[in-house]
C-alpha cells in the first residue's frame, strides 16, 4: 500500500521557537484520510517536521511505500539523497564524523521506516499543503494569544 503524507509547520527555517505541526495522511481509500495537529516547543522547522513524520509513521504500519509531501528543504533533501540510510550506517554522523542535527529524531524515524521506500515531493502544489499551512498558522496564532 502507498500512503501520501503531508507535513507542514508554522515554524520557518532555522528559527527555534514554539509552533504547530500539521499532518495529513491519505491512502488508497480517501474516506479514511486522517489529519492531526500538535504543538511543538523550542524547535526548528526541520525538527518540527521530523516530529510530525515520526508521529505519522505510527499510523502507517500497512504502508510499504510513503510519498512524503513537504516544504522543509533540509528534510526533503535528506530523503532525496538517501542520507538517513547512510547516517544509520555511520552511527548518525556526517562524512566529517560530526553528529548530525536532530540525531535522536532521525534515529527514531529511520527505525520506524523499517526499509520502506520513501519518495519526496518538495513544495508541490496540492490542496492538503495549502490547507495545512493555513491551519498551522491559524493554530499558532491561537496559542500565542
Amino acid at each position: 500500500m502507498i500512503a501520501d503524507v503531508y507535513i507542514e509547520t508554522s515554524i520557518k527555517w532555522n528559527q527555534v521557537k514554539d509552533g504547530v505541526v500539521g499532518i495529513a495522511i491519505s491512502t488508497v481509500d480517501p474516506e479514511n484520510a486522517k489529519s492531526f495537529f500538535g504543538k511543538v516547543n523550542s524547535c526548528s522547522e526541520s525538527a518540527a517536521v521530523l516530529y510530525g513524520f515520526k508521529n505519522a509513521l505510527k499510523y502507517l504500519d500497512q504502508a510499504d511505500e510513503i510519498c512524503l509531501n513537504l516544504s522543509c528543504f533540509p528534510v526533503a533533501d535528506a530523503f532525496m539523497n538517501n542520507w538517513p540510510a547512510m547516517w544509520q550506517i555511520n552511527e548518525f554522523k556526517n562524512k566529517k564524523g560530526v553528529e548530525i542535527k536532530n540525531r535522536e529524531i532521525w534515529e527514531d524515524v529511520t527505525a520506524l521506516l523499517k526499509q520502506r521506500k520513501v519518495t519526496v515531493k518538495y513544495k508541490e502544489f496540492n490542496g492538503y499543503r495549502n490547507w495545512l499551512i493555513a491551519e498551522c498558522s491559524r493554530r499558532a496564532q491561537k496559542y500565542e494569544s
